[in-house]
């Protein structure tokens, strides 16, 4: 057995793989640069914090981490 602390859910999905790992009560990741790259700026690795936050707001999201990329 996991404990759940030690688990993250990790996706670009606003829509689906973000609200999917809140849901499940999971610490989430958002990967900014897959599907809604082109929100945040034109650097892929640094997304633009106050993009980012609006965007967030408006979908009503809350991950607890963001990133550029997995690496």
């Amino acid at each position: 057995d996991i404990p759940r602390t030690r688990v993250r859910a990790i996706g670009d999905g606003p829509l689906t793989d973000v609200p999917g790992g809140i849901a499940a009560g999971l610490d989430t990741l958002f990967v900014t640069g897959g599907l809604s790259a082109d929100q945040f700026g034109g650097d892929v690795e640094n997304p633009e914090k106050n993009a980012l936050e609006l965007f967030l707001k408006a979908e009503g999201l809350a991950p607890k981490y963001a990133i550029g990329r997995l690496r």
